[in-house]
């Protein structure tokens, strides 16, 4: 697994994620990354690195339109489910077509959304998400560092989480990566 974790901030949003690439008794650091831009969105993928890289080169990008971000969002997902299916990294369980073992986190227009493997959207209350298993990790230590917010940067924050989610999940591994939509 891995994990993903995102932050807003100053009217935009930062993503980072681990670059460990594991699958039962193997760790490696993953080239594929886990982060990419799709239009003006940020998209970290959790799970299957092979469903990452067909939404990054192979689908189109996701479009802000004048209805918002969650319509926009939606309509992006119903674009990419037949370019996965046709790919093979699709399964029907319980009379439901899911992403195999995957989540996304998606920053758009100031907002963070998790999609989830049913393709249900949430859109967290907090400023900041995690995906992945080293979420539960990564949302204490964001918790946690929320109340001392004037100490840190939120890419420190972002960073610090994943180093604690790290320290915990042996599936989370760094160099870690960043992506953001302020410069």
């Amino acid at each position: 697994m891995t994990c993903i974790v995102g932050y807003l901030h100053d009217g935009g949003a930062t993503l980072a994620a681990d670059t460990l690439a594991s699958a039962s008794h193997l760790a490696i650091a993953a080239e594929p990354h886990k982060l990419f831009r799709s239009g003006p969105a940020l998209v970290g993928i959790s799970g299957g690195l092979r469903i990452g890289q067909i939404l990054r080169f192979r689908c189109p990008d996701l479009t802000l339109g004048v209805d918002g971000p969650l319509p926009s969002l939606l309509r992006w997902i119903e674009a990419v489910r037949p370019i996965l299916r046709e790919a093979g990294v699709l399964r029907v369980k319980d009379g439901v077509e899911e992403l195999t073992d995957s989540r996304l986190l998606v920053a758009l227009d100031g907002r963070l959304f998790e999609v989830d493997s049913e393709w249900q959207v949430l859109e967290p209350r907090s400023p900041y998400w995690a995906i992945g298993s080293g979420q539960p990790y990564a949302l204490g230590a964001l918790a946690a560092l929320e109340r001392i917010a004037f100490l840190t940067t939120p890419k420190h924050r972002l960073l610090l989480a994943l180093e604690i989610a790290e320290a915990f999940d042996p599936h989370v591994g760094s160099p870690f990566e960043t992506l953001s939509t302020i410069d």
